[in-house]
């Protein structure tokens, strides 16, 4: 196995190449200080204050390095969605921005009416972004479109069940036969999000209110490092999941209907590729949870090690 990332990451000769670059792209500014406040098997941050205020370095390893690509080519494509990058260094999964503040959860609890503006904004963008697929797709997002859900979840299936029994994702016998008498079950729900009236389009994966900055110009979105390019509809699991965990006065069938009417529908005509959503974005998760581990430790593995099994046997659970 390569080296782990959160090794490399906490070391000070890959610190002083992230300062070089870091100043390299502040216009002039001075690096004052550098602080490290988190370090995952998937990402860390550097916070840097200059001279000109504060900024943030966010580098992933290479199994997620695509995401300061994709950021850079989604501030072109939506610039009011998605605030432009200071720098990006796609290569090597870099990017640095100004600080926007805080995040709209920080600033004060989303009503429903704050998640239908944003669930309505975020279908329109995935209707912007859904013609520049070949372009998108090209910077390394990963490709879950439902016409290779299946192939996917064979692959995990099968990799999940040859894994030693004392890796955290091995399945033992009894549940990879269960999840294969769901294959079936797959199937159908990729079928259906196939022949379904959406596109594949971005999904964002991770889309709450911390990952939105709700500035004076506006909502903009970030955190695209759990992004996929998926059926239109697998970005409703995460809100509604917070939603329905959230002990506040958010209604979740308002919010739908807000999306919904984006496209032209309604909540019921989505009940069936909603319902099919549940299960592709099952497997889909668990890529998410695989990649994101790939340069992990084997102390982070321990740690984190249980995610890619426990979305993909999801599956079993019938919503």
């Amino acid at each position: 196995m390569d080296r782990a990332f959160s090794l490399e990451v906490a070391e000070e000769p890959w610190h002083q190449a992230a300062r070089s670059w870091i100043a390299a792209h502040l216009d002039g500014a001075e690096i004052v200080s550098v602080e490290q406040p988190r370090i995952r098997p998937w990402s860390t941050q550097l916070r840097v204050e200059t001279s000109r205020g504060r900024h943030w370095f966010k580098a992933l390893p290479p199994g997620a390095a695509y995401e300061a690509g994709l950021h850079a080519l989604l501030a072109d494509l939506a610039p009011d969605d998605v605030a432009r990058p200071v720098a990006v260094d796609a290569a090597r999964g870099w990017i640095l921005d100004v600080d926007h503040g805080p995040t709209w959860r920080e600033q004060r609890a989303a009503t429903t009416a704050d998640w239908q503006s944003l669930m309505a904004r975020v279908a329109r963008l995935q209707q912007r972004l859904a013609r520049h697929g070949d372009a998108i797709l090209a910077t390394g997002l990963p490709d879950c479109r439902p016409s290779r859900t299946v192939d996917l979840f064979d692959r995990f299936v099968t990799l999940f069940a040859e894994l030693e029994p004392d890796h955290p994702c091995h399945l033992d016998a009894g549940v990879a036969s269960d999840l294969r008498d769901q294959r079936p079950r797959v199937e159908t729900a990729a079928a259906r999000l196939v022949a379904s009236p959406l596109p594949s389009t971005l999904q964002h994966g991770d889309l709450h209110t911390d990952n939105v900055f709700a500035s004076p110009e506006g909502l903009r979105l970030f955190d695209f490092g759990d992004a996929q390019w998926a059926h239109a509809l697998e970005v409703l699991a995460v809100p509604r999941g917070v939603i329905d965990a959230d002990e506040g006065d958010v209604r979740w069938e308002p919010v739908l209907a807000a999306y919904a009417a984006e496209w032209d529908l309604t909540p019921d005509d989505l009940a069936d590729d909603l319902s099919a959503t549940w299960t592709t974005q099952s497997v889909h998760r668990c890529l998410t949870w695989w990649r994101a581990l790939s340069s992990a430790s084997a102390a982070e593995w321990s740690e984190w090690g249980v995610g890619p099994v426990h979305h993909l046997t999801r599956v079993l659970s019938h919503d």
